[in-house]
């Protein structure tokens, strides 16, 4: 790939189609929570627990929640941006999809292994089927192109809005089952 092709990606791709095209190739794009690898991956990107665990305790800001949680697509997210900002921020800030690509596929030094070169190419093609034959449907809010801060924005603003329905959940709950809150 020329370095021309790369940063024509770059500008056009947004967050949310990056983890779409690593959606498609991790599971088809169905982003069933039951889906299971045979290392004990899971959840719609095949978050391992070790993946998890280099995530979750390096930035320990926040509610950790459990692995479990890796079979929810914005949990999951949240875990994969957490282990980018550990391992690989200046691509993270930088959007150099590929290098997280081949992080995510193949750890924190993945971006330098040649295994990981192919799972690359399957992520470019999707992003390229997903960018090159316009915007979704579904995801018309995002034809413009977003700064990697803008995207950040708006994806804490869908966690933060997780977050309070899953307490109004559990709170409920509690109410329900007589427990203390």
């Amino acid at each position: 790939m020329t370095a021309d092709m790369n940063v024509d990606i770059r500008a056009r791709v947004t967050l949310k189609d990056f983890f779409h095209a690593l959606r498609e190739v991790e599971t088809g794009g169905m982003g069933l929570s039951a889906l299971s690898g045979k290392n004990g991956e899971i959840g719609p990107y095949q978050i391992t627990k070790a993946y998890w665990l280099d995530a979750w305790i390096y930035l320990s800001i926040g509610p950790r929640g459990n692995f479990n949680e890796c079979q929810k697509v914005t949990y999951s997210e949240e875990t994969m941006i957490r282990y980018w900002l550990r391992f690989v921020p200046g691509e993270f800030r930088g959007s150099n999809w590929e290098v997280l690509a081949r992080t995510h596929n193949g750890g924190p030094h993945g971006a330098r292994k040649a295994s990981t070169l192919e799972y690359w190419f399957k992520v470019r093609a999707a992003l390229e089927r997903r960018v090159g034959a316009g915007v979704m449907a579904g995801d018309r809010e995002h034809k413009r192109i977003c700064t990697l801060p803008e995207q950040l924005h708006e994806l804490r603003g869908s966690i933060l809005a997780h977050r309070k329905m899953l307490d109004k959940f559990d709170a409920r709950i509690n109410d329900i089952l007589g427990e203390p809150k």
